[in-house]
């Protein structure tokens, strides 16, 4: 009888977790706010309170995670705008930084990117963006520190973190 309601237990929490329209990141809850569609290849998008996004994407036709990051980043590269600012390839993690705006104001937005193997075929990724806007260069300056110092942070977070299931349609 216990085994029976452990079982039963599991399947629940499975089943809930499976089809969870909410995540948590560093203690705090995201909700899923869209699902898009493109090609073959689904993505998720969940924020929080402050904003922030977490974005969950299926991409059933790349075979490598190291490829996929290696052209991602080659890719974006030729924009000016584009900062690398980590690589971690023994746990297929990276970030980067994008800087919009004037002189003296604008936005980064920064970006971690967590890439794992899915079981039948593909990959999926889990992005943490964050978007800071400064308005001088002494806000600039405090938002790219604050980057660089909870870098190391958001990667172990994003290795922590339970790749929730996709979901492709919302309820």
């Amino acid at each position: 009888m216990k085994r029976f309601i452990c079982t039963l237990i599991i399947f629940l929490q499975t089943c809930l977790f499976t089809n969870a329209e909410t995540l948590t990141f560093l203690n705090e809850t995201y909700e899923l706010k869209q699902i898009q569609k493109n090609a073959s290849n689904y993505i998720n998008e969940y924020a929080n309170s402050s904003n922030n996004r977490i974005f969950i994407n299926y991409l059933p036709k790349e075979e490598s995670e190291f490829d996929y990051i290696n052209n991602f980043i080659n890719n974006i590269t030729n924009n000016p705008q584009f900062n690398l600012i980590s690589f971690y390839p023994e746990i297929n993690t990276f970030s980067f930084g994008i800087i919009t705006g004037k002189k003296d104001s604008g936005i980064i937005d920064y970006n971690m990117i967590k890439c794992n193997k899915a079981k039948k075929s593909g990959i999926y990724t889990i992005q943490y963006s964050h978007r800071y806007q400064f308005t001088d260069k002494e806000s600039f300056q405090n938002a790219y520190k604050e980057c660089m110092k909870n870098n190391l942070k958001y990667a172990d977070a994003l290795v922590k973190t339970q790749m929730p299931e996709i979901i492709k349609k919302k309820k």
